[in-house]
């Protein structure tokens, strides 16, 4: 087999495992997610977003593209990414724990009203278990992005799962979904 042949077969299973964001129940939810972050912004409240490893670069990727914008200019909207300060970041890992860094960063900035975006790929990840958690405490609405596995173990109130149990899959339906979610509210917005 070929890189080529490799290519198109990779390319197949991700179309295959995308194709569950086509579901009644998914859209159900995209729209609730929709929803949350549009009133969030229009209510003066923020977007958190948190992930690891790929996940990580992901919800920067979310920050920028709503901070700056995606498609349609408007005014930055108040997008933050937890973790990509360097400083807070290493020095609570370092000192005191790496499962309670998101925790203790949405902890000192984040309000009641205020949304959250967490990705997972598996829903086992423990500082993102102990974010969800806090951010339940403060009142802060949570939308999950994850597995359908993962979907099971998240205590979101929105979540937005792709079918898939290979990771690359599940962060390219990530990428889908979140693509489409600041499309649609810069539009609603704007």
């Amino acid at each position: 087999m070929d890189a080529g042949t490799r290519f198109l077969d990779y390319h197949s299973a991700s179309i295959e495992s995308s194709k569950s964001l086509a579901s009644s129940t998914f859209l159900e939810s995209y729209t609730e997610a929709v929803k949350l972050c549009v009133s969030a912004i229009k209510s003066k409240h923020r977007i958190f977003t948190a992930g690891n490893g790929g996940s990580f670069a992901d919800a920067i990727h979310i920050a920028g593209e709503l901070v700056n914008y995606f498609t349609i200019p408007h005014a930055g909207f108040p997008v933050m990414a937890l973790g990509s300060n360097s400083s807070v970041l290493t020095s609570w890992a370092n000192d005191h724990s790496f499962e309670e860094q998101f925790a203790r960063e949405l902890s000192a900035f984040a309000q009641p009203g205020d949304v959250l975006i967490a990705l997972t790929t598996s829903g086992k990840s423990k500082n993102i278990l102990k974010l969800i958690e806090v951010a339940k405490e403060m009142q802060v609405g949570i939308i999950g992005l994850t597995s359908k596995k993962g979907a099971q173990l998240l205590n979101a109130d929105i979540l937005l799962a792709v079918d898939s149990t290979s990771t690359p899959h599940i962060q390219e339906g990530h990428i889908i979904i979140y693509h489409a979610l600041c499309a649609e509210i810069e539009f609603q917005l704007s």
